[in-house]
């Protein structure tokens, strides 16, 4: 029996939080799906951060157009334990053209890596050295799920009241992991993004 993955994505925009909402998630090892209250936008950052379990083969992290699977995917990331790390798109029915790099994570190893939206690819770093650059054919800005596969989430927090929702011009910082998804809103006039 294969074990899944341990893994803790944060999507990570540095800046103070005013504004939180908070989504259980299911404590099952089965492909897990969040739909995302607003798109991505150009700027926004992606850190994933885990343990590649000694007993899994790969871990794949997909970013969807819309809100639910089975559509386009814009960023699918296949780490393959041995080999290289595939990053391929999805639109129309056909598979782009892949783009191959180092393997981001052996089994049994901890590891980070980051995305970075840009106006027309997406910069994924590890340690934060540039590992690969991927021009998007499905545009971010459709961007408005995240599908994750062969991942354990371990269910030890509760979450916290809802507060307000998001107001004009906020962006967001998603936190996934600990059994839950955790949305954290500001305003991005207060928030130096140089």
């Amino acid at each position: 029996m294969k074990l899944p993955i341990i893994l803790l994505i944060v999507f990570q925009l540095a800046r103070a939080s005013t504004n939180y909402r908070c989504t259980q998630l299911q404590n099952t090892v089965q492909n897990q799906h969040v739909s995302l209250e607003t798109p991505l936008q150009v700027g926004d950052e992606i850190v994933l951060e885990g343990i590649f379990s000694k007993n899994a083969d790969k871990f794949t992290f997909h970013l969807y157009e819309g809100s639910q699977p089975g559509g386009s995917i814009s960023l699918r990331i296949t780490n393959r334990n041995g080999q290289s790390t595939e990053y391929n798109s999805f639109e129309n029915g056909v598979w782009g053209k892949p783009i191959f790099g180092s393997q981001l994570a052996a089994t049994g190893q901890t590891f980070m890596f980051t995305i970075r939206v840009h106006p027309y690819y997406y910069e994924i770093l590890r340690r934060d050295q540039p590992t690969v650059i991927f021009p998007y054919q499905v545009k971010a800005t459709k961007v408005q799920a995240i599908g994750i596969e062969n991942i354990e989430f371990r269910s030890i927090t509760k979450c916290f009241p809802e507060f307000m929702g998001k107001r004009t011009n906020e962006k967001e910082q998603i936190l996934i992991g600990l059994g839950m998804v955790q949305v954290l809103y500001d305003d991005p006039r207060l928030v130096n993004r140089g």
